[in-house]
């Protein structure tokens, strides 16, 4: 009964197998055909353009390399900072009849410190602008000193410069100022933008000072009236400090609108870390140098010697109390001794 079922399969299994091989064989065949057609139209192409059949794959190797390499500046940025960065919504946006106090901080990097500065102070005076703060320094980093022979010795320093500036540009022309300023930064560290609506608090200024004008009419007119003299004098005098206060009012009313008018920048500017190199005479060289001879030595040190003596006898001349003070106990240490003897 197995063999019976045995060989069955055995024939089944050698059928599928065969049949898998010729499968293989008609797919290998239909592939060289495939491989066949493709190369002999190729080379027909190459043949009727008069160019050899391995020139298309270099041709497209050049073309892709070409393309890597474009890549590759595309995703690198050298100095220099793209005047769409500096710009933002918050120095140009006008909302209705909504006022805004604009400010900025720019953190960068520059090529020098001290030019960047001069630039960015012209383009503000171009835009109508003026500076209100420049402050430029410079701090040492690392010295360090090597001699070079002769007496003299080279001085090597690493520096940073740093710049503070402020200024101030028309509210509606801070966009274009700041644009034109990224063609002076090297490397952009941070930028801060900020507007402030000042509707409400202009409106708040504008009140308090039509109440001190109110106070000052009224404070007149009571000071106009027949009264007492006191009476008046006190008028007088309450008027004058609603005065001050309405001026005080109008002052900052004044700075305030004046802040909306114009926007305040602000720029810390720094620049890559410089070397300084500086000759100067190496003075402990100089010194070995002039350093007396022995002779000059010895007959210095033989002074220096005497005036040492000179000075001890001297001091122990001034203490000659003590040395009175020690013969007077020494003879009476004797005198008591004698007697002990006799005794």
């Amino acid at each position: 009964m197995r063999r019976r079922l045995v060989v069955p399969v055995v024939l089944l299994l050698l059928s599928v197998g065969c049949s898998n091989k010729e499968q293989a064989a008609d797919s290998a065949a239909a592939g060289a055909d495939v491989a066949a057609s493709r190369g002999a139209a190729m080379q027909a192409a190459a043949d009727a353009e008069g160019v050899a059949a391995p020139a298309a794959p270099a041709a497209v190797a050049e073309a892709t390399a070409a393309a890597a390499v474009a890549a590759a500046k595309s995703n690198t940025t050298g100095p220099g900072v793209d005047p769409d960065a500096m710009g933002s919504a918050a120095m140009t946006q006008n909302v209705g009849t909504r006022r805004f106090i604009r400010t900025a901080q720019v953190d960068a990097q520059v090529r020098d410190v001290q030019r960047a500065v001069i630039r960015i102070t012209d383009l503000a005076a171009a835009q109508g602008g003026f500076v209100t703060r420049d402050d430029v320094t410079t701090s040492i980093d690392r010295v360090e000193t090597r001699p070079l022979g002769n007496e003299r010795l080279v001085e090597l320093s690493t520096y940073t410069m740093r710049g503070d500036l402020q200024v101030r540009v028309p509210s509606d022309r801070a966009q274009m100022f700041l644009r034109s300023v990224a063609g002076e930064l090297e490397f952009l560290d941070r930028r801060h933008y900020e507007a402030l609506d000042a509707r409400f608090e202009l409106l708040r200024r504008e009140l308090t000072r039509r109440r001190h004008d109110q106070a000052q009419a009224a404070m007149g007119d009571a000071a106009a009236q027949n009264g007492k003299i006191a009476d008046k004098a006190d008028a007088i005098e309450r008027r004058a400090d609603q005065q001050t206060a309405r001026d005080e009012a109008i002052v900052e009313q004044r700075t305030y609108e004046d802040r909306v008018e114009f926007a305040t920048l602000e720029f810390n500017l720094r620049q890559a870390q410089l070397v300084r190199r500086a000759e100067r005479p190496d003075v402990d060289a100089i010194l070995r140098h002039e350093r007396p001879n022995l002779l000059a030595r010895l007959s210095t040190a033989i002074a220096d010697g005497g005036r040492g003596l000179l000075d001890l006898l001297v001091t122990l001349v001034a203490v000659w109390p003590l040395w009175l003070s020690l013969a007077i106990v020494v003879a009476a240490v004797r005198a008591w001794k004698r007697r002990s003897r006799h005794a």
